[in-house]
């Protein structure tokens, strides 16, 4: 409750002091391919609309790849505590270190993310980050066999889970404009929903296996597949636009 009420003032009132640029202001669009994004002249972004938004196919590979990766992050939250607890036989307070490594790096691992992606490239960023997030999730019953090695496994998923909320907004405006981010941004984070159910999937596969090692190479394989959609994601991109 007491978070719920902090919450809620702090948003209002960054809400209130919030005011929308004057009419015809307009951005260029960021280059999110191409690591010298200042030597090359961008058009700037057409502002589709929330109801032409989800008739377009970019904005369901979109939501499928959000949903994709984010049941990785979901499941390292639900699962990594349990993994610590009955695989490597620590305490729970001791478990718990890994999980607040993984916070550690979600929350400050954004702003980082963010520079990064201004620097070398958004998408450049999020498939790199992908594949060491999968990597992780299907290497993690072998390589995390004591506290240190699951906490270093736990940071590395931790900027995964940043990346895909620090990126994925960057993806909504670069390709469909900012006028409509909040609304078109709030369509594919409807995916976060779907995306739960990798962690409830990896659940199950652990009830009926009594092994960590298929929910965490479930967890891997969805953010593979989200890696995948983001690949035709960025031809389609390309193609239609002046992000290249």
């Amino acid at each position: 409750m007491a978070f719920s009420v902090i919450v809620t003032v702090i948003s209002m009132t960054g809400a209130l002091i919030i005011k929308n640029p004057p009419e015809g202001y307009t951005v260029s669009a960021t280059n999110i391919f191409k690591k010298n994004i200042e030597k090359k002249a961008v058009s700037p972004v057409e502002d589709i609309p929330p109801n032409l938004f989800i008739k377009r196919k970019e904005f369901y590979i979109l939501w499928g790849a959000l949903a994709m990766v984010i049941g990785g992050g979901l499941t390292a939250i639900g699962l990594i505590p349990a993994y610590a607890e009955s695989v490597l036989n620590l305490s729970p307070a001791v478990a718990a270190t890994a999980v607040s490594a993984y916070a550690l790096t979600n929350g400050f691992g954004r702003p980082v993310v963010g520079y990064l992606s201004d620097k070398f490239g958004t998408m450049r960023i999020m498939v790199i980050t992908y594949i060491i997030q999968a990597t992780v999730f299907i290497l993690l019953p072998w390589v995390a066999v004591n506290l240190w090695l699951l906490i270093f496994c736990s940071l590395l998923l931790g900027i995964g889970y940043a990346t895909t909320f620090a990126l994925f907004p960057v993806l909504v405006a670069s390709g469909f404009g900012s006028k409509y981010l909040g609304i078109n941004y709030g369509l594919v984070f409807s995916a976060f929903g779907i995306g739960a159910l990798t962690s409830l999937l990896g659940s199950w596969l652990l009830d009926i296996t009594d092994s960590y090692s298929p929910a965490f190479f479930l967890a891997g394989a969805t953010t593979i597949i989200g890696l995948l959609l983001l690949f035709v994601l960025r031809r389609g991109m390309m193609k239609k636009t002046s992000i290249s």
